[in-house]
C-alpha cells in the first residue's frame, strides 16, 4: 500500500483504501531535447496548486466531493529510462490492480509510456487523447528509441489504430489554411518584390511539411522565377519534397549533414539555424565552415542567434542587471533560452565574435619562414583592395612590421615570399598576415580587419642558467620551511599542502594549492547535462584528502622535493599525486599526475587552482588571445603578449558560466598595480585568471548576484575540455575535443615571484 505525501495537490488527501483515483508525480526528464527540469513540474504543481479553487462553477463540482490520493513523487533511476519506465509501469498496475485510476503527472513526455503499457493488459479497449503540438510519432530521435519525440509511436505499437486521437499538431494539410497562407505570400511578394536585399522567399519555419505549404510554394515561383524558394520543414514530410528549392535543416550535427550529403545529391544544402550561439558556445564552429569549402553542395549556415534578448533593469540595490524568463514571476518560462546571441544584449560584442569573425572571413593563408600560400575565397574582391601588413615577432614582441603586396584574385590561390630576412637568433618566431581596409566604408573605418593568418615556427636557442645562494631547509614535526635569497616556501605535513610562498618579504599565496578537475558549468554542459555526469570531479576538486605522509627528497642541484598524496572521494575511489621541487633560484615546479579510473571517464579539467588576494588582479600572458578560447573555440585566436584584468576576464554572458579561459600560455604574471605577484610557466598550458571561483559562478543565476570581490583565482591548467555548441539543448563536446584518460595524465608547470 502507498503512503501518503507530506505536500499534496489541493483537496487531494484522501487516504489510499478510500480514493478512486491515486495521484502520484514521474519525475523523469532524461531523454528531454532542450535541457532538464521537466522533473520538477509535478512538484511545482502541488504547490502552485494552492493558489486555485477547488471549485468549479463551469461544471458545479468540488474537487473535496471526490477521494483522491496523493502519493508524491516516485523514485526513479534518473539515467536510464528503461528502469524508470519498468517503475512507472510497476507503479501503474499496483494502483490499477486494486481498482483505482492511476493520475500521473510528469516528467517528460516518455513517462506516458509506462501507464499505458501497464493499463492495457488491464483494458484491451483503451484510447488515448493527445493534446499537444507535437505528434511524438518518430520511430527514433537521434537514434533513441526510447525518447520524448518518440512516445506516441512506442503507444501506437502497444494499442495499434485508430485508438489514439490527437489534437493541435500542427499539420500543413488542414484546407482552411490554405486561403489566408496564399494570401500571406502575396502580400509578402508585394511589400518586398522591388527589394534587392530579398534573396530566398521563404513559406515559413517549424510549421511541419504539407499541402499548404507546397501551395506557397508555388504560389511564390509564380510570382517571381527569378528567385528560390525555402522551406524547412520538409525534412519532417517528404511527400511534397518540392517546396523548397534547397534541402534545409536545423543543427543538424556535422558528422550527420556529411552522411546526409554523401546520399543525397540533388538539392543544395544550407542550415537555416546552427551553431546555437547561448552563453559560452560556438565551439567546433570550423568544423562546418571548413566543410563549406569541401563540399559544393553545401551552402552553409545561419548561426541562432544575434543578439541577447534580455531585459536590463536596476536591481533592488540599484545595481544593472540583465534579466530572462521567470524573473518577472512568470510561469511557466524557458529562463535565459532566448539570451543565445554573438552580441550582448547592450549591444557589445561577446568573446565568441572573435571565433565567428575568423571562421567568417574571405581570406586564408599558410604562413612558413619564407612563403605564404594565399587563398582569397571571396567571390567578388581581389586581396589587392586590402593593405596587407606583415607582421614578425620573436617571444612575443614584435621585431619588424612591413606591408606586404598581394594580388590574389577571387576563388584563387598565390604563393608569395613573405618581407623579412632570415632569422638566426634563438626563439619562438610567429608571422602574421593582417588584412586590413584601405579607405573608410559604411560599415567599417579605415585599417579595420578583415581578415588574418599566423604560422609559428621555432629557432632553437641555448638557455643560460642563474646561480643562486643555496637553499636552507627546515623540517620539524609538522612543517618543512625552504628559504633563499629573497623567498622561503612553508609545507604542513599535517595538512599535506604548500600553505606559504613569500617573495621579497611578501606572501602571494592567500590559500593553498589545490588540484583541481571543475569548472563552472555552460549553458551547453546543462543541456548535455555534463554537472550531472561529472558532477565527482565537482566532489573531487572540494573535498580531496591527505593519503598518508608526504615523501621528501633532495635534489642534485640543492634542491627539495615535496611529494603530497591525495584520496579523491568518487567513486570508484580515485587518487592524484601532487609533487612540488623548490630550487635555490625561487622558482617551484609542479607535477599533478593522475591514474585513470576507467569507471570515472573523463574530467571537465586537469590542473591545479591558486587563490590570491584582490590586489593581484593585472594580468600579463604570453599564449592565445586577445579573447578567451578554449580548445575547441581558438582559430580566431592568435599567439602574442596579451594584458587584461581578473575582472575583464569574466565574460557577460547573462547566466554566470564558464570564461575567461586561454589556451596556449607559454608564462603568464598575475600582480598587483605596482608589478608584484606570481609569475606561472608552462608548456603550452591552459590559464583562467578570474575574481571567482568556478563554485562562485556556478552558484549565481545573474551577473549582479556575483559575490563582492575578494580574491583572484589562478587556474591553470594541461587541459580544459571544449565549450561545444552544435546546439544547446542535448549535444556533447565532441570526443576530440574531450579530456584524453586511457592514459595516465602528468601535467607541469612551475612558478615564482616577481
Amino acid at each position: 500500500m502507498l503512503k501518503a505525501n507530506i505536500e499534496t495537490f489541493l483537496a487531494c488527501d484522501a487516504s489510499y483504501e478510500k480514493a478512486g483515483i491515486v495521484l502520484y508525480g514521474a519525475p523523469f526528464d532524461s531523454t528531454t531535447s532542450y535541457r532538464p527540469g521537466t522533473r520538477f513540474g509535478s512538484r511545482a504543481i502541488r504547490s502552485e496548486s494552492y493558489g486555485l479553487e477547488s471549485y468549479s462553477p463551469y461544471q458545479d463540482r468540488d474537487l473535496t466531493d471526490y477521494a483522491v490520493f496523493d502519493a508524491g513523487d516516485q523514485e526513479l533511476c534518473f539515467g536510464d529510462a528503461s528502469l524508470a519506465l519498468k517503475d512507472l509501469r510497476e507503479r501503474a498496475v499496483e494502483v490499477a490492480g486494486d481498482g483505482k485510476i492511476p493520475f500521473m503527472l510528469g516528467g517528460e513526455h516518455l513517462v506516458t509510456l509506462a501507464p499505458v503499457q501497464a493499463l492495457a493488459e488491464k483494458y484491451p479497449d483503451l484510447h488515448i487523447i493527445h493534446f499537444d503540438a507535437h505528434a511524438d510519432l518518430r520511430d527514433d530521435y537521434l537514434g533513441a528509441k526510447l525518447s520524448h519525440a518518440c512516445v506516441l509511436r512506442r503507444c501506437w505499437e502497444v494499442l495499434g489504430d485508430g485508438r489514439i486521437t490527437q489534437f493541435g499538431i500542427r499539420s500543413g494539410d488542414r484546407e482552411e489554411w490554405l486561403a489566408p497562407m496564399l494570401d500571406r505570400v502575396e502580400s509578402t511578394y508585394q511589400r518586398d518584390k522591388n527589394h534587392p536585399c530579398i534573396l530566398i522567399w521563404s513559406c515559413g519555419n517549424e510549421s511541419l511539411g504539407g499541402r499548404v505549404p507546397f501551395e506557397m510554394s508555388q504560389r511564390f515561383r509564380t510570382l517571381d522565377h527569378t528567385r528560390l524558394v525555402h522551406y524547412e520543414s520538409i525534412r519532417t514530410d517528404r511527400r511534397y519534397n518540392a517546396t523548397s528549392d534547397m534541402e534545409s535543416q536545423m543543427y543538424t550535427p556535422i558528422w550527420e549533414l556529411r552522411k546526409f550529403l554523401a546520399e543525397h545529391r540533388d538539392k543544395p544544402f544550407i542550415l537555416c539555424e546552427y551553431a546555437h550561439a547561448m552563453g559560452n558556445s560556438n565551439g567546433a564552429l570550423h568544423k562546418y565552415t571548413e566543410y563549406a569549402y569541401e563540399e559544393p553542395l553545401y551552402q552553409g549556415g545561419f548561426i541562432w542567434d544575434f543578439i541577447d534578448q534580455s531585459i536590463r533593469v536596476k536591481d533592488r540595490y540599484n545595481r544593472e542587471a540583465y534579466l530572462y524568463g521567470g524573473d518577472f514571476g512568470d510561469r511557466p518560462h524557458d529562463a535565459d533560452f532566448s539570451c543565445n546571441g554573438i552580441v550582448y544584449g547592450d549591444g557589445s560584442e561577446s568573446p565568441k565574435m572573435q571565433e565567428v569573425k575568423y571562421n567568417y572571413q574571405d581570406i586564408f593563408a599558410e604562413n612558413s619562414r619564407e612563403i605564404a600560400v594565399i587563398h582569397n575565397r571571396s567571390l567578388f574582391t581581389r586581396t589587392s583592395a586590402y593593405d596587407c601588413i606583415a607582421i614578425l615577432c620573436r617571444d612575443g614582441r614584435e621585431i619588424d612590421r612591413r606591408p606586404m603586396q598581394t594580388d590574389v584574385a577571387p576563388g584563387e590561390s598565390a604563393v608569395l615570399p613573405l618581407p623579412f630576412p632570415p632569422q638566426s637568433y634563438g626563439g619562438e618566431y610567429t608571422v602574421t598576415l593582417s588584412f586590413r581596409q584601405r579607405s573608410e566604408t559604411p560599415w567599417a573605418p579605415a585599417g579595420h580587419e578583415v581578415a588574418f593568418a599566423q604560422d609559428v615556427y621555432q629557432i632553437e636557442k641555448h638557455v643560460r642558467h642563474v646561480s643562486a645562494a643555496p637553499l636552507r631547509i627546515a623540517e620539524g614535526d609538522f612543517n618543512i620551511g625552504v628559504s633563499g635569497e629573497h623567498f622561503s616556501v612553508l609545507f604542513s605535513k599535517a595538512q599535506q599542502r604548500l600553505v606559504s610562498y613569500r617573495y621579497g618579504g611578501k606572501e602571494l599565496l592567500k590559500y593553498a594549492p589545490t588540484p583541481n578537475f571543475w569548472r563552472a558549468p555552460t549553458e551547453n554542459d546543462y543541456g548535455n547535462r555534463m554537472p550531472q555526469r561529472y558532477a565527482q570531479w565537482k566532489i573531487a576538486s572540494l573535498y580531496g584528502m591527505p593519503d598518508g605522509a608526504p615523501a621528501i627528497t633532495r635534489e642534485a642541484d640543492g634542491g627539495i622535493s615535496v611529494r603530497f598524496f591525495y584520496i579523491l572521494p568518487t567513486t570508484p575511489q580515485a587518487k592524484c599525486q601532487v609533487l612540488y621541487t623548490v630550487h635555490p633560484c625561487g622558482k617551484v615546479d609542479v607535477e599533478l599526475s593522475y591514474d585513470p579510473v576507467k569507471e570515472l571517464g573523463d574530467m571537465p579539467e586537469f590542473g591545479m587552482l591558486f587563490t590570491l588576494d584582490a590586489d593581484y588582479d593585472q594580468v600579463r600572458y604570453y599564449g592565445m588571445g586577445p579573447g578567451e578560447n578554449y580548445v575547441d573555440r581558438r582559430h580566431g585566436a592568435r599567439l602574442g603578449i596579451w594584458r587584461t584584468t581578473a575582472k575583464d576576464n569574466v565574460a557577460h554572458y547573462v547566466l554566470p558560466q564558464e570564461c575567461g579561459n586561454r589556451t596556449g600560455v607559454r608564462w603568464a604574471e598575475v600582480t598587483d598595480f605596482r608589478g608584484r605577484g606570481l609569475r606561472l610557466e608552462g608548456d603550452a598550458a591552459e590559464l583562467s585568471v578570474l575574481p571567482y571561483t568556478s563554485h562562485e559562478l556556478e552558484n549565481a543565476r545573474h551577473e549582479n548576484e556575483l559575490p563582492l570581490i575578494y580574491n583572484t583565482v589562478v587556474r591553470i591548467s594541461k587541459e580544459q575540455m571544449g565549450v561545444g555548441g552544435d546546439d544547446a539543448w542535448g549535444a556533447r563536446t565532441h570526443d576530440e575535443y574531450l579530456l584524453d584518460v586511457s592514459k595516465p595524465m602528468v601535467f607541469r608547470f612551475s612558478f615564482r615571484g616577481v
